[in-house]
Formats: structure tokens, C-alpha cells, sequence
């Protein structure tokens, strides 16, 4: 044999192994981008259905703070409601007729044992309270009386009576007249 035909049969077979090594990469490359196809969509599917969770997540997070941010503000809207209703209750009690006015101020005087002391009432008033305690008409009261002596103090304007001594009670008999609860 001649070396030209050696170097032909040996370019053959290379040619015959280049086809063969072409032919495993080709169906490896076919395999690996069907494997890989089918890990994308793999992952694209996984990643739907966190991003779906996800947003789920958010959704309902965002509608529990909406209904509590709703919550607080008519929570506020009833407050607000209560206390302009407490202050109301005051220009009204300020407001009363003589006679009723009168008999208000009789029944807070009744629940006063001491009778050595000052009352402080509001001016313009004076002839409204029957009392033989010593009467001081003073700005600082509006409605009602503040009894003071040596020992004891007592508040019993109107202020007082609506915003400390019954607010608890004014607040729930107004909020369920007004149907807030």
C-alpha cells in the first residue's frame, strides 16, 4: 500500500469518527436542551405558583390591614361622635331654664354634708342656688358649683360631672343611643 492510500484510509476513518463524534454531540445537544427545556419549565411553573403565593400573600395582608385601618377610623368616628356629644351635654346643662336649672343645682347641693365653706358658682346665677352656704360667683365655672372649705374640695360643675365623675356611663348610654355599638 501505498502512503497515499494509508493517508486516505487514515482520513477516511478519521472522517468516519468525526461523523460518529458530530452525531453523539448532536444527540447529547438534543438531550440537553430538552432536559434543560423541561428544568425551565419546571422552574417557570415553580415560580408561578410562588408568585402566585406570594401575591395571595400580599392580597390578604393588605385586606387585613385595610379592615383594621377601617376598624380604627370608625373607631375614631365613634369616639369623636361620643365626645361631641359629652360637650353637648354641657352647653344643655349650661342652658336650662331657671327652673330646671334650680332643681339640678338642689339635688348636687343635697349630696354636700358640709355646710362651713364657699360655694364657687357661676356669675349671673346667684339667685338660682337656695343654699345658706357662702356663695362666690367666679369665671371659672360655667355650670353647677365647686364647694371648698378648710379640708374639702369639691367639684361639682358641670364639666366635672360629665367628663370624670359619669363619662364612663354618659359614653355608653350615648353610644348606644346613637347606635354606635
Amino acid at each position: 500500500m501505498s502512503l497515499q492510500d494509508i493517508l486516505k484510509k487514515i482520513l477516511d476513518q478519521a472522517q468516519a469518527q468525526v461523523k460518529e463524534i458530530e452525531k453523539e454531540t448532536a444527540e447529547k445537544k438534543a438531550s440537553l436542551v430538552a432536559a434543560s427545556s423541561d428544568i425551565e419549565s419546571k422552574d417557570l411553573s415553580d415560580l408561578e405558583a410562588r408568585t402566585k403565593g406570594a401575591f395571595g400573600s400580599v392580597d390578604t395582608k393588605a385586606q387585613s390591614m385595610a379592615r383594621r385601618d377601617t376598624a380604627k377610623m370608625l373607631g375614631g368616628v365613634k369616639k369623636d361622635l361620643v365626645e361631641k356629644s359629652l360637650a353637648a351635654l354641657i352647653v344643655h346643662l349650661n342652658g336650662l331654664g331657671d327652673e330646671a336649672y334650680k332643681k339640678f343645682i338642689s339635688a348636687l347641693l343635697s349630696q354636700v354634708d358640709e355646710k362651713d365653706g364657699v360655694l364657687e358658682i357661676p356669675k349671673g346665677k346667684k339667685s338660682l342656688y337656695d343654699t345658706s352656704i357662702e356663695l362666690k360667683e367666679v369665671d371659672s365655672v360655667s355650670g353647677g358649683f365647686i364647694f371648698r372649705n378648710k379640708t374639702v374640695t369639691i367639684d361639682n360643675t358641670f364639666e366635672s360631672l360629665v367628663y370624670s365623675q359619669f363619662r364612663s356611663q354618659l359614653e355608653i348610654y350615648f353610644a348606644e343611643q346613637l347606635k354606635l355599638v
